[in-house]
């Protein structure tokens, strides 16, 4: 889109820059970052809210969208470390059943002030979250801060069922809150910095 005052105008003149092109295809990615650089898969996923509306529709037939994911992944991953990762629990489950190669983490934002919840009693508390990735057998949990720190005690009650757990969110852009985590011995800290 071009401002009217520049008549005649049929394209910017720093278009062609590499910064202005459109965001790169998962294919490119894993084609361009060394493959020393360990790569989080965040599979987004429609999830209905508690008030019975969803996020978004979903375009796609979930079993070709996923297929397609993870065939780009096989294809192009080489030695890449890869996890995935997606707040809907079912689609942690089909991840972890339609592959083998690379583990999964279950996304939640448990008790959360900051997040409207979702209808899915496995996204509500840490304490679900730890049940359904056990009984899925996935790797572990990706956890909303918020909660963790009003409650450091789920991370021990993760690990007691030997999952793997991260935590996400804009707590963790604070110095403070990171030495926190690390100190209370979480796995991996997802941070904006």
């Amino acid at each position: 889109v071009y401002h009217k005052k520049e008549k005649g105008l049929s394209k910017f003149q720093d278009e062609d820059f590499e910064d202005h092109q459109p965001f790169p295809t998962l294919q490119k990615a894993l084609e361009v970052v060394p493959h020393t650089c360990g790569f989080n898969v965040e599979v987004k996923w429609t999830m209905q809210m508690r008030d019975g509306t969803y996020e978004l529709q979903h375009p796609f037939e979930l079993n070709h969208f996923l297929d397609l994911i993870i065939k780009m992944i096989l294809e192009h991953s080489d030695k890449r470390k890869i996890v995935f990762s997606c707040f809907h629990p079912d689609i942690c489950t089909m991840l972890r059943l339609k592959q083998n190669r690379y583990p999964v983490m279950f996304l939640t934002q448990g008790v959360s002030e900051v997040w409207p919840p979702y209808e899915d009693q496995r996204t509500n508390s840490v304490q679900q979250a730890i049940l359904y990735a056990v009984n899925a057998d996935i790797l572990g949990i990706n956890v909303h801060t918020e909660d963790l720190m009003r409650d450091p005690s789920q991370i021990t009650a993760a690990m007691e069922h030997n999952l793997i757990v991260f935590c996400w969110g804009d707590h963790n852009n604070d110095q403070e809150n990171i030495k926190f985590l690390k100190k209370v011995g979480l796995h991996g800290i997802i941070y904006d910095n």
